[in-house]
């Protein structure tokens, strides 16, 4: 008897091939960064712009799998121009009332796990 359903196995497949793919786009959008921010805070330079609003978008994700995994994409070492705009990026005046925690999305998906888990293993 398989340890786990089809359905489980595709979701853990999937979420490997996310994992790969979120390394290799933290890595290529450390150069975008570098290249369009000029040295300034954003994306778009001092403003948020609309490269600033799609990386924010994988922010969540790439936290949560973070913690999930134990492994670190996003580093003071590799990325820390990368780490300094998601500093900068939380705390605009903008974003902030509407960008979760990564506490907050960790949690949420530790909950949407679980359901998974009951309904896979019963």
């Amino acid at each position: 008897m398989p340890i786990f359903t089809l359905q489980a196995e595709k979701v853990i497949c999937r979420h490997f091939l996310l994992l790969v793919r979120l390394g290799l786009d933290v890595a290529r959008n450390k150069e975008t960064f570098q290249k369009s921010s000029k040295g300034l805070g954003f994306f778009g330079g001092e403003t948020i712009g609309y490269l600033d609003i799609a990386f924010a978008a994988l922010l969540g994700p790439i936290c949560v799998i973070e913690v999930f995994s134990l492994d670190k994409f996003v580093r003071q070492d590799i990325t820390p121009g990368l780490i300094q705009w998601a500093v900068r990026f939380r705390a605009h005046e903008a974003v902030k009332p509407y960008m979760p925690t990564v506490e907050e999305i960790t949690e949420s998906r530790k909950q949407q796990f679980e359901v998974l888990l009951k309904q896979n293993f019963k």
